[in-house]
């Protein structure tokens, strides 16, 4: 018993340290980030930009439709159950349901584009939120693949890639 719990705090431990290293990096290369776009672009693009990536990412939330969320919690119950099949089965319907989902999101953005430009009264918004649409899907995607490797309690692999 005790080898057990030594075992899954060690497991705990490691899973911690390695989301702590993907937060401080991704923290840092954020903070340098904003600061080079603060100092190259002009603060009207910057604004455009922001409301775009805004627009973009509400209608992201509803891409998965909760399939993402639903794998860090079946996946170790099916392989607990020793059910590789099903997982497998579950991650394609996952990539499937959510690729469709996103791009009927992505036509959505881009046909309402210039209705979202006129009720903002920006004639550039449609553009940029239309280039931007495409972060839909891949969001979708590595929210899918995210969940995946936090249902297999791969810490490491998993803050690569997000």
């Amino acid at each position: 018993m005790a080898e057990n719990i030594s075992e899954h705090t060690q497991e705990v431990a490691k899973g911690s340290i390695w989301g702590l290293a993907g937060n401080i990096t991704f923290n840092i290369i954020s903070f340098f980030y904003v600061i080079l776009v603060a100092r190259t672009v002009a603060q009207d693009d910057l604004g455009l930009f922001y409301l775009s990536l805004s627009i973009v990412t509400i209608m992201g939330i509803f891409s998965t439709l909760g399939l993402d969320v639903s794998l860090s919690r079946y996946i170790p119950y099916f392989e607990g159950r020793n059910e590789k099949g099903k997982i497998k089965s579950l991650l394609k319907s996952s990539y499937k349901i959510a690729s469709v989902v996103a791009l009927i999101l992505v036509a959505i953005l881009w046909l309402a584009s210039d209705g979202v430009g006129a009720f903002f009264q920006n004639p550039r918004l449609p553009e940029v939120v239309r280039m931007l649409s495409v972060l839909v899907l891949l969001n979708a995607v590595f929210r899918i693949n995210t969940e995946y490797l936090r249902g297999r309690a791969d810490i490491k692999t998993m803050q690569i890639n997000q």
